[in-house]
């Protein structure tokens, strides 16, 4: 009986010893091949619990000629999560991973440099289709763009199908601004319509606004709090000219610059103060490319706004580039200028050279990064582009198309 409980606790150690080892570790790196496909090495790093990154499995299946890269955010219970590949070579290079035995993201694709998603290209090569369409476990209306279940409410329709778990929406109304989750609600801000509303951001959760009420100058703010539909008002140690723009926003804080007066505003949300950081004598504080500089007033009065694009020299062939996340869990959003419209690629930050198309559209200032989503306009609707989802459509509001200075968020 003695060596039973000695043997019976030394096996709640060894448990608990494994237990706090995958609790506090901060993942792995390891390279590994399969049995049934010994022509492709797979390298898996999980990251896990690092200082302003997001848990993630970076995986890349490479093979003599080419490397294919997946990044999943999302937890498995082992290692080797890659359990099968099935792969195809023709006009198109092709593969399809399986991790921990499920089909996670859709078959991927390469062509003169680009990868795509097979939904997306599908009816272009028949051998491929051919192939594609003997996958029994494999299904391509996963990736469709299905409407779903609808609610309507003030001239919305909200596809809740394609609702994104924890996510949120929220679209400027002529009166105030919609806040959308489950349902539709509108938060009223004003007693008449204002169409054009230039001083007004969306900064996380929160919506801010000048006081439209007046005319020619202003003092307040309205703040409202998305998530409790609260509104406060912050009132700013100046009368501030309706002749201003705001500059861009940098760690939820607001930057607005009064050219009637010539002075610079930080609005900053959490502290929920407003305080001048900037005039003609210590000049205009200026964010471009993920630092800050200076410019005069002299330039701040021509409406110069942050430049949020970074450059990096392997992806210079892209007229901007954004980078959404840090170096373990992020992406570069590339966008490529094809006459009236842009085709907006993404690649890996561990690896520049897995250039994927997502989708076209026609405005680049609606692109909206959260996670490993990308939100835009496209006509009346508000889409989203996932590996796991393809594009989807959650929103369609004509007053999307008829007035492009409605702005939307997407939050948590």
């Amino acid at each position: 009986m003695k060596w039973f409980r000695i043997g019976f606790i030394l096996i709640f150690v060894v448990l608990i010893a494994v237990s706090c080892v995958r609790f506090f570790s901060q993942g792995h790196t390891i390279t590994y091949k399969l049995p049934e496909h010994l022509d492709f090495e797979i390298l898996e790093v999980n990251t896990r619990k690092l200082r302003n990154e997001r848990d993630n499995y970076y995986i890349e299946i490479r093979s003599e000629t080419h490397t294919f890269s997946f990044q999943l955010f999302e937890e498995f219970d082992s290692r080797r999560i890659v359990t099968d590949i099935i792969y195809y070579e023709g006009d198109y290079t092709c593969l399809l991973p399986i991790f921990d035995e499920r089909i996670i993201v859709d078959m991927l694709c390469y062509k003169d440099g680009i990868f795509y998603d097979y939904h997306m290209i599908q009816g272009e090569e028949d051998s491929l289709d051919k192939f594609v369409s003997g996958i029994e476990i494999y299904d391509v209306e996963n990736w469709s763009n299905e409407l779903g279940e609808t609610t309507n409410r003030y001239s919305i329709s909200l596809f809740t199908d394609n609702r994104v778990q924890k996510h949120k929406l929220a679209i400027a109304s002529l009166r105030g601004v919609f806040e959308i989750n489950e349902n539709i609600n509108e938060i009223t801000l004003f007693t008449s319509d204002v169409y054009n509303r230039p001083l007004s951001a969306f900064v996380g959760e929160y919506y801010i606004v000048a006081d439209y009420s007046v005319q020619r100058r202003f003092r307040e703010f309205h703040l409202v709090n998305l998530n409790t539909r609260r509104t406060s008002t912050l009132r700013a140690p100046t009368y501030i000219s309706f002749d201003s723009y705001i500059q861009g926003v940098v760690e939820e804080k607001v930057y607005l610059y009064d050219r009637n007066n010539e002075l610079q505003y930080e609005i900053d949300i959490n502290r929920k103060t407003i305080q001048e950081v900037g005039n003609a004598r210590r000049d205009i504080r200026h964010y471009k490319n993920g630092d800050w500089t200076k410019i005069s007033t002299v330039r701040a009065n021509q409406r110069v706004f942050f430049n949020y694009t970074i450059e990096v020299p392997e992806l210079r062939r892209f007229d901007y580039i954004f980078l959404q996340g840090n170096r373990h869990s992020g992406h570069h959003y590339l966008i490529e200028k094809r006459g009236n419209r842009y085709n907006v690629f993404r690649a890996h930050v561990q690896n520049n050279d897995s250039v994927k198309f997502l989708f076209q559209v026609d405005n680049i200032n609606t692109l909206t990064f959260l996670d490993d989503f990308v939100y835009f306009i496209e006509d009346n609707e508000i889409r989203y582009y996932s590996d796991r989802t393809g594009v989807r459509t959650i929103i369609r509001y004509d007053e999307l198309r008829f007035n492009v200075n409605l702005i939307f968020n997407a939050y948590k």
